[in-house]
């Protein structure tokens, strides 16, 4: 989560000063274009696509990559969430019609990093939702740290169901911490 307060705190303050005074002027572009320079906090060991995250054609600089930070690095998480309260989450915010239950969590697709691209959703009725889609509903119902990428593996655990992951992040463009 980003905090404009630390950066007169963080070990990279002055480095990050030093960047913008020398970068000042300078507009990085693809083509003809300003470019997209996206960021996220941790890759969890391999950048994704904008292609893959988002959809739409693919941008050539803002594809994945395996970096090569030490994998202990990388944060990994565990959370686990209430099946009731993920199912009411789903069907408001993504709209996912399905019914009294969820049954199940399945990752049905996930892209070359291994984020779920597409997620099936089982109830009365199997619904899929895009991978970002079921993050942003989540984290819109349960906060920013449920879950914090989509690079998880989900299991049923009684009335919850438990995420384990990796990374922090969409995982398009710059790695934080492998950038650091």
């Amino acid at each position: 989560i980003y905090q404009p307060g630390r950066i007169s705190t963080s070990r990279f303050a002055d480095a990050a000063r030093a960047a913008v005074e020398t970068t000042r002027g300078v507009v990085l572009t693809y083509g003809d274009r300003p470019a997209e320079a996206l960021f996220h906090a941790d890759c969890g060991g391999h950048t994704a696509s904008a292609s893959d995250v988002w959809g739409g054609p693919a941008v050539p600089y803002l594809v994945g990559e395996s970096d090569e930070v030490p994998d202990d690095t990388h944060r990994t998480w565990q959370v686990s969430l209430g099946a009731d309260r993920l199912r009411e989450a789903l069907a408001t915010r993504t709209r996912a019609e399905l019914g009294r239950r969820l049954r199940d969590i399945r990752v049905s697709e996930r892209d070359e990093s291994g984020r779920a691209e597409a997620i099936a959703l089982v109830g009365d009725h199997t619904v899929t939702v895009r991978g970002e889609s079921f993050r942003a509903a989540v984290t819109r119902e349960f906060g920013p740290q449920a879950l914090q990428s989509t690079h998880f593996d989900v299991t049923r655990s009684g009335g919850n169901f438990v995420f384990n992951g990796r990374g922090y992040g969409h995982g398009v463009g710059l790695c934080q911490v492998g950038a650091a």
